[in-house]
């Protein structure tokens, strides 16, 4: 908190600094030892990493929430932020060249990590924070960093779930209270797993067929598919144009089709 009448401007609070140069050292037991790395988002099919102890000090970056565990027993801390209205929060550490020892762990606010091609995708090549303005500060005569839960149990599934109710508590939630939804998306198989044309014309009615015939799918609402432009190049106008007339043609009782989720020249209708 400052003087009376004096605004303050930060733009890094941490709430939980462990750091070797200044005495800190941590543990994380049992015989597989992982630090679980979130990535701040997947733009870049970043993956989901799980750092392991290895001969030299291994160091990363993870976002919102992280994992101290034994990949055996699956016991271990969850270390996660509850706020997330103002912070980006980061989780950095490094783990130590000897097994189960961390030499830093610092979860704090206030992270804008650009990506850096010279370094392994999940490692800071392409898990960054992708910010698009600068990185601004928090302001005011009292400054706050992001509130952060920890939970350690022998159960690593308890503590996640301990983490959930603690963020619903925390930040409220939503209800469902209609049928379970369920949508269809041409993503992972057009352009993305090594498939290509696959999701055109005949594709696309053939996977329409097969959810007609499956008893009672569209009895409560209708079903939607998207056909994902990934390709600009597959998708064109006049693609697009055949696809949702024969579809309609077909199966106007029960499927609509949305497209294109990503916005190309000359693709939409």
């Amino acid at each position: 908190m400052s003087a009376k009448n004096e605004q303050l401007a930060i733009n890094y609070m941490s709430p939980l600094a462990l750091v070797k140069q200044q005495g800190g050292e941590g543990f994380v037991s049992g015989n597989q030892p992982r630090v679980l790395d979130m990535p701040f988002d997947n733009d870049n099919w970043t993956k989901v990493l799980t750092a392991q102890w290895k001969l030299e000090a291994v160091r990363g970056i993870g976002y919102s929430f992280s994992s101290l565990y034994d990949a055996d027993q699956l016991s271990g801390v969850v270390v996660g932020a509850i706020t997330h209205d103002f912070w980006k929060t980061g989780l950095q550490y490094t783990l130590s060249a000897r097994k189960n020892i961390l030499d830093s762990f610092i979860v704090y606010g206030g992270a804008s990590t650009p990506d850096n091609s010279s370094l392994p995708a999940e490692y800071g090549g392409n898990d960054g924070t992708h910010d698009v303005v600068p990185h601004g500060a928090m302001t005011g005569s009292t400054v706050v960093s992001p509130e952060i839960f920890i939970c350690g149990l022998k159960s690593r599934t308890e503590a996640f779930e301990a983490y959930g109710k603690a963020n619903q508590k925390r930040n409220g939630s939503l209800k469902w209270n209609g049928t379970a939804p369920f949508y269809w998306n041409s993503f992972g198989v057009e352009g993305v797993l090594g498939y290509e044309k696959r999701m055109m014309p005949d594709g696309v009615l053939a996977i329409s067929d097969y959810v007609e015939s499956l008893n009672h799918f569209s009895a409560n609402k209708k079903v939607y598919m998207s056909i994902d432009s990934y390709d600009q190049g597959i998708y064109d106008k006049n693609v697009l144009k055949s696809i949702r007339n024969i579809v309609y043609k077909i199966t106007r009782s029960w499927v609509s089709i949305l497209f294109p989720l990503q916005p190309g020249p000359g693709n939409h209708l």
